[in-house]
């Protein structure tokens, strides 16, 4: 006899490294909690925002990193280029660096921008405009992060353990003598930031927390006695702040990497078992993912784009839940998936405006937009997909009925008569591929008794539902309901 019941979505993607046990993938969807006591589940998934073009493609140049002074002006590097992004869209050119790669660190002391690119530093005067190398006698050049604390710029010594100061609101002076080392522990410096006016100096595989001591004639910067951290950073470009929060690609003594966020002073770890995995499954060198972090929507992100690979992972501090993103291109076999789009970020003009890998095109994410525009002007789909723990009974067969989707469905954001879809596929025995995939219908605008259902699914022991819907229209994924009967064997 079938019996109808919910199914569960699963609340912690990822948590488990085999697909045989059940590794939920959940693709360009966040988990929302939902706190009423009357809604329908206590959680749901719901889309990602859509990117729009905020300034539109006039070359190739990728970015190389946003920053926003205090003044609230927006300033990217692209290619060797300088430039500042105005409310408009509008692009202006202010200066010229040497490189034309890598990523670009910026920080400003509310009268100066300071640019470092790995090999030179720079300043622009934000009152004048004039944009200028700093002097490489003594300069320390080769500098990858830089950071601005009670008006100081505070630069990395590559290859070292120490790293300089310049003088106070002034970063064309800089004497060779204002420096403090990392000295607790003899690794090289990888990466330096400001978090609750505190310096935070990253090894490869120790951190220590500096301070202002106030001495401006002797040691301006030293150690807190206590704060020697026996966890590194595996990735200098990975670490970021929101709020008073620091997260970054970590690694211990034992070689283990993770990704952590400070508690205080103490580092967390946020990753788990699943998503070490998955990072391990990107050949196991994180040097080069780049992080960064933005909120929307009452969520706050950190995005790690790993350069290697197509991959891009999100934690939300919000739910502490992962998820991954992706852009969905055209390719002579069709479609592939690769990284999300949004490259560097920073909040400007009442949005979150990224930047482009492969132009100086930018972008802002938009709730209420429910598809990708590209830097060529056009756009494309975004592909949500959200897989179910694996669904057995004692190891019984299982026959399968019916499910039900259930989604907001009958407000959606398609054209008015449109028909939007929702795709399902079912992974038996914790395979990797997916069967054929099959399509019912979500409901049209104003169609809000539509029943997404699927019928006579067949048999299985182990099974998993993947749940896809690429349709331009706001999908919030509220749960399943399946019908079903128990077999003997």
């Amino acid at each position: 006899m079938f019996k109808q019941q919910p199914i569960q979505l699963g609340s912690d993607p990822y948590s488990s490294p085999y697909k045989t046990i059940g590794i939920e993938e959940c693709e360009n969807l966040y988990y929302e909690q939902n706190i009423s006591q009357n809604a329908k589940t206590q959680y749901s998934y719901v889309s990602v925002p859509g990117c729009r073009i905020f300034s539109s493609k006039t070359n190739s140049a990728g970015c190389r990193g946003i920053f926003r002074t205090s003044s609230n002006r927006l300033f990217s590097v692209n290619g060797n280029k300088l430039i500042e992004i105005l409310s408009t869209g509008q692009k202006i050119e202010r200066g010229t660096i040497s490189t034309y790669s890598g990523t670009v660190q910026m920080a400003d002391n509310t009268y100066q921008l300071i640019l470092v690119d790995g090999q030179y530093g720079y300043i622009l005067d934000l009152a004048s405009n004039t944009f200028s190398q700093i002097d490489s006698e003594t300069f320390q050049n080769g500098a990858t992060h830089v950071t601005c604390i009670d008006t100081y710029f505070i630069v990395n010594r590559p290859n070292s353990i120490y790293y300089n100061w310049s003088k106070p609101n002034n970063g064309l002076i800089w004497d060779p003598l204002d420096f403090a080392s990392k000295e607790g522990m003899p690794d090289n410096i990888v990466a330096l930031k400001e978090c609750n006016n505190q310096l935070w100096v990253f090894g490869n595989y120790s951190t220590e927390i500096h301070y202002n001591t106030g001495e401006t004639t002797t040691q301006v910067w030293q150690r807190y006695q206590s704060a020697i951290i026996d966890i590194g950073c595996a990735s200098k470009y990975s670490v970021a702040r929101l709020g008073e929060k620091l997260l970054f690609v970590g690694v211990d003594k034992n070689g283990e990497v993770g990704v952590y966020a400070n508690n205080n002073i103490t580092p967390v770890k946020i990753s788990n078992i699943g998503i070490e995995q998955v990072i391990q499954e990107q050949g196991g060198d994180v040097s080069n993912v780049i992080g960064y972090t933005y909120a929307q929507d009452g969520h706050s992100f950190y995005v790690l784009q790993f350069m290697s690979t197509q991959l891009t992972l999100v934690f939300d501090l919000t739910t502490t839940k992962w998820h991954k993103r992706n852009k969905v291109v055209d390719d002579r076999n069709g479609t592939k998936e690769t990284k999300w789009q949004g490259f560097y970020t920073s909040y400007c003009f009442g949005k979150n405006i990224f930047g482009d890998f492969d132009s100086n095109t930018f972008y802002w994410t938009d709730m209420n937009y429910y598809q990708n525009d590209l830097n060529d002007g056009t756009q494309t789909f975004i592909k949500r997909v959200k897989t179910t723990p694996i669904q057995q009974s004692n190891q019984k067969r299982i026959r399968w009925n019916s499910l039900q989707v259930i989604f907001n469905a009958g407000a959606n954001g398609v054209a008015q008569g449109a028909n939007p879809l929702c795709g399902l596929s079912m992974l038996e025995n914790g395979q990797r591929t997916a069967n054929a995939t099959r399509y019912a219908a979500i409901g049209k605008i104003g169609e809000i008794e539509t029943r997404c259902r699927f019928i006579n699914l067949g048999t299985s022991r182990n099974r998993t539902f993947s749940i896809e819907v690429t349709e331009p229209m706001p999908v919030i994924l509220v749960g399943l309901i399946a019908e079903f009967e128990e077999l003997r064997s």
